[in-house]
């Protein structure tokens, strides 16, 4: 029989330790690259937005999640944000709701119920400033979300590509 085979590797714990700060900073420098880039394409979504009375467009932000596997920016209305009541009988809408119906449309919607569902007034009651003319035609989707997507898409890859590339480099550099 033979001998069995020490091998004494020293410098683990610490070769630990520099993987864990390495994976840490590679989570703040593609946090870093995502976070214009998604800031890009708010900004783009507030200017594609309809204004009726601004609401929408001061309430689309940036929300930056990640779990171990991924990291994500949803961008779009803020989900806390609430359009606020229209008349006695509304209770105000969610941004994210009303921005759905704006997006995409609603089927078998009658123009009456857009204005009320807008306004928070009955059809008939006068209102201050008339509506603009697209809400009371258009019964599809505005999709100011998807435009704003479409029209930055191209940068935003862009920009995160190069911000990668540069991080990939740094971490060359240091190594």
């Amino acid at each position: 029989m033979s001998d069995l085979i020490t091998v004494d590797v020293k410098g683990i714990g610490q070769l630990k330790l520099n993987m864990e700060a390495f994976q840490k900073e590679l989570v703040m420098g593609l946090e870093a690259v995502l976070q214009p880039a998604a800031e890009d394409v708010r900004k783009e979504i507030v200017n594609q937005a309809p204004e009726d009375t601004g609401f929408m467009k001061k309430h689309v932000d940036v929300v930056m999640t990640r779990n171990a596997d991924n990291m994500k920016a949803y961008i779009g209305p803020n989900h806390t944000a609430v359009y606020p009541p229209k008349g006695q009988k509304s209770k105000g809408e969610p941004a994210v709701k009303v921005a759905k119906i704006l997006e995409f449309g609603r089927r078998g919607i009658a123009v009456r119920d857009v204005w009320e569902y807008l306004t928070g007034k009955k059809a008939g009651q006068k209102r201050k400033k008339p509506l603009k003319k697209k809400y009371k035609t258009r019964l599809g989707g505005n999709a100011f979300i998807t435009r704003a997507w479409e029209s930055r898409k191209a940068s935003v890859e862009q920009k995160i590509r190069s911000g990668v590339a540069a991080l990939i480099a740094r971490f060359r550099a240091t190594s």
